[in-house]
């Protein structure tokens, strides 16, 4: 089915201290964005403590530099 391929579906593995960076295109305008957080893999509670959105410096995708 869906799931990740293995180391990825371990429970060793620890995320601490750590920057998860996704890109998400956008096809729609507006003020507002509302993000959703799943575990939907997870076997365990997932702690997130805190979350950014921003855009990328330049209107540019790739770009290490962002616009918070």
């Amino acid at each position: 089915g869906n799931m990740p391929p293995a180391p990825f579906t371990g429970t060793d593995h620890v995320f601490r201290n750590a920057t998860l960076r996704q890109t998400v295109h956008v096809g729609v305008g507006g003020r507002q964005v509302r993000l959703r957080l799943s575990n939907a893999f997870g076997g365990a509670d997932l702690p997130v403590t805190e979350v950014s959105v921003a855009r990328p410096a330049g209107g540019k995708a790739g770009t290490g530099a962002i616009v918070p």
